[in-house]
């Protein structure tokens, strides 16, 4: 019926959902998937949120901060040295591959990801250094076209 790679759907997505997707990828030829930290909790990288969308844990070192302070320097340190291991374990799962074979059709323009684990690239993405980039510095992306 059409040109978009077949796949098991999750049990969660329903056939008329599916059908809308196909119908959106092929009558538009600038698509654009935009994807955040939850597409790659399947490859076994936590996540910074519950279910409920509440923020787990710490929050992040910020930029400032990291700058000015020793101690936050060394706790970043600390806790990238902890995590390292489970991201560099990590492999694509099935979302990674579809935005990769769709975007590999013709039926993605662009990639754009907050993640730092690779696994778009490694599942054969095309995220150039500037579409890769956290929430706060997409708007200026998007705005111009990318």
């Amino acid at each position: 019926m059409n040109d978009i790679p077949q796949a098991n759907a999750p049990a969660d997505v329903s056939p008329y959902q599916l059908d809308a997707l196909a119908h959106l990828l092929l009558t538009h030829k600038k698509v654009l998937v935009l994807s955040g930290a939850g597409i790659s909790t399947a490859s076994g990288i936590p996540d910074y949120r519950d279910d409920d969308g509440v923020r787990r844990g710490r929050l992040p070192i910020q930029g400032d901060e990291f700058r000015s302070s020793e101690a936050a320097r060394k706790r970043y340190w600390a806790r990238s040295m902890l995590g390292w291991p489970r991201l560099a374990q990590a492999r694509p799962n099935a979302a990674h591959r579809a935005i990769a074979q769709l975007q590999a059709g013709g039926h993605l323009s662009t990639v754009l990801t907050q993640n730092v684990d690779g696994l778009h690239q490694q599942a054969g993405a095309r995220c150039d250094r500037a579409a890769w980039q956290h929430p706060r510095r997409a708007l200026p992306v998007l705005r111009y076209g990318l």
